[in-house]
């Protein structure tokens, strides 16, 4: 009974959690024109595009709208200092990386709210104080973003303690929200709305890659490990290496790092130039030089994130210290390199899928652009499956973690 008591507990922990997380999203920020601030932030496409994948919600202007994006941001920053700087963090208590945490997300909460209150700044009322002419209604709106964003950051640390899904079951509200508007504004903006039959393509492709996804993000690659300290007949002891080793993160960011040249061109007036011209050609969705890039993009964070969440050099250490071994790999140095091959060959196949996800619908948009969307939706879907993935297996920890008996 405890078990299932500890499950009801902690997932009405995440339900509650949740339930705040979609509450503050429709609570609208105070001295903002909602109508106009919404028509400028949908103006910058690209926005769009990252709010629906990290948490954001930027259909209207609230006070959660940076929702999750300063958070990822900040730990993904965060495992890079630590992989690069290893020893050194190592020696930091919880108290001072969980102060440098924090630091790091407030400095990307104070980034992504300066560039959302730019993009409307000419919607946000002005308030004027005696004596100054510099508008404080920017600043005001701003600290309420970064204030937003840091008790979304609380929310995503107290569902990781209570709750199920860890901190990323906090991205669940924007993207069952935004799912529904993908078809219609993702990498190509609709001028009809979608018929009914359109929908239910829709609806029977989703479903289909729903099946086929949650199969291959459960395939990993089992290699043997010896454990000479730990005694266990029953069972043979096994290193998993996901085929998907960098799991959805590439689709959360990839919108982000592919749209940042586009920055050096005006986007109301367009390209005056012939490098602003190029970079329009190589750095769009609807040009085959631009489905390439992004595929590189693709593969690029494919590589990044999968090194990140694996890395081989670390995984080698560790199992040198704790004693254990890999058959025919001595400890340390050709350890590490056996690892390396093995992932970088997990990498070749995982990114493969992820750019066959990606790029196939913007191909085929060409001639059919309306089909580019799919792009947008399925990897939406790809992150509630890995997302859901993750709430799955802590249910099932939960649920036999006491579920033994001693012979």
């Amino acid at each position: 009974m405890s078990n299932k008591h500890d499950m009801l507990i902690r997932s009405l922990w995440t339900a509650l959690i949740l339930g705040i997380v979609a509450l503050g999203q429709l609570v609208l920020l105070p001295g903002t024109d909602i109508a106009s601030a919404s028509e400028q932030l949908k103006s910058v496409p690209f926005l769009q595009l990252v709010a629906g994948a990290t948490g954001s919600q930027l259909q209207n202007a609230t006070i959660l709208s940076l929702g999750m994006r300063p958070y990822m941001t900040g730990m993904i920053v965060w495992q890079a200092i630590q992989m690069l700087f290893d020893e050194q963090v190592q020696r930091w208590t919880l108290r001072k990386s969980g102060i440098a945490q924090r630091f790091i997300t407030l400095f990307f909460a104070f980034i992504q709210g300066f560039e959302m209150v730019y993009v409307m700044r000419s919607a946000i009322k002005p308030i004027y104080l005696p004596g100054f002419s510099f508008n404080f209604g920017l600043v005001l709106v701003w600290i309420i973003l970064i204030g937003g964003a840091m008790f979304t950051t609380w929310l995503a640390d107290l569902n990781m303690a209570k709750g199920v899904g860890s901190s990323v079951a906090l991205i669940i509200p924007s993207l069952v929200f935004s799912l529904p508007n993908v078809l219609n504004s993702g990498f190509y903006q609709r001028r009809h709305p979608i018929s009914e039959q359109e929908y239910i393509i829709a609806g029977i492709v989703v479903l289909v890659f729903i099946v086929v996804m949650t199969i291959i993000n459960e395939a990993e690659l089992h290699i043997p490990i010896e454990r000479p300290l730990l005694e266990n007949e029953l069972a043979k002891s096994y290193l998993p290496i996901r085929l998907l080793v960098a799991g959805s993160m590439p689709f959360m960011f990839s919108s982000s790092l592919f749209s940042l040249p586009t920055y050096f061109v005006n986007q109301t007036v367009g390209p005056t130039s012939e490098w602003q011209r190029q970079i329009i050609k190589w750095f769009s969705y609807n040009t085959p030089q631009g489905i390439f890039s992004y595929a590189m993009v693709m593969i690029f964070l494919g590589y990044a994130f999968g090194y990140m969440n694996m890395q081989p050099s670390k995984l080698a250490k560790n199992l040198k210290e704790s004693g254990d071994y890999i058959i025919d790999q001595v400890p340390g140095e050709m350890t590490n390199r056996f690892l390396l091959r093995h992932f970088s060959l997990m990498s070749v196949w995982g990114n493969s899928i992820l750019v066959v996800i990606a790029i196939t619908p913007l191909i085929i948009g060409l001639k059919y652009p309306p089909i580019a969307n799919y792009s947008v939706m399925l990897g939406q879907i790809l992150i509630l499956v890995t997302i859901m993935d993750t709430v799955d297996s802590q249910m099932r920890a939960l649920w036999y973690k006491n579920r033994y008996q001693v012979i």
